[in-house]
């Protein structure tokens, strides 16, 4: 529900504004801007969620009616707490899989970039990559503490 009502989620507009997607469009339905309002007012792909919130909380989705609704009564919390959650559920998995799909497409170009270095001689840092180590921590070993072997060390940015 805090996703919802804050509009800090998996929402293409929230996604873009902190670099994690490209686009604010809704991946669901193709709508130019993916926002908390989007999902509750609009968006084709939650109509059968959406229906049942109507139910309980009426027609006016805007934020400051369904607040009205659902701190009024019972039911608009169960319908409106019942909608997020599917709703959010949906939105989640779908993120975390573009994510695979995408990891793995990054993960098949390098390993296709690598093939086609066959001169055999070691490329030159960065080796088409942020950083060789992975970056990060590795066995519980700060990022800034790793020896890459490259003469560079991990952290500060450097990853």
């Amino acid at each position: 529900m805090t996703q919802v009502l804050t509009g800090h989620g998996c929402f293409g507009e929230y996604l873009g504004r902190i670099q994690k997607e490209r686009t604010t469009r809704c991946h669901h339905c193709g709508h130019e801007r993916d926002t908390a309002q989007h999902i509750l007012e609009e968006c084709v792909a939650w109509a059968g969620e959406r229906t049942e919130l109507v139910a309980a909380v009426g027609r006016d989705l805007s934020l400051p009616a369904v607040i009205r609704a659902v701190t009024g009564n019972d039911d608009g919390w169960k319908a409106f707490s019942s909608f997020c959650s599917k709703v959010m559920l949906q939105k989640e998995e779908a993120e975390r899989e573009r994510e695979r799909t995408g990891q793995r497409q990054r993960e098949m170009e390098e390993d296709e970039e690598e093939e086609e270095d066959t001169d055999g001689s070691i490329p030159s840092w960065p080796l088409g990559r942020e950083h060789a180590c992975g970056g990060g921590r590795r066995g519980g070993v700060p990022a800034a503490d790793l020896d890459t072997g490259c003469g560079r060390r991990g952290g500060d940015g450097d990853t």
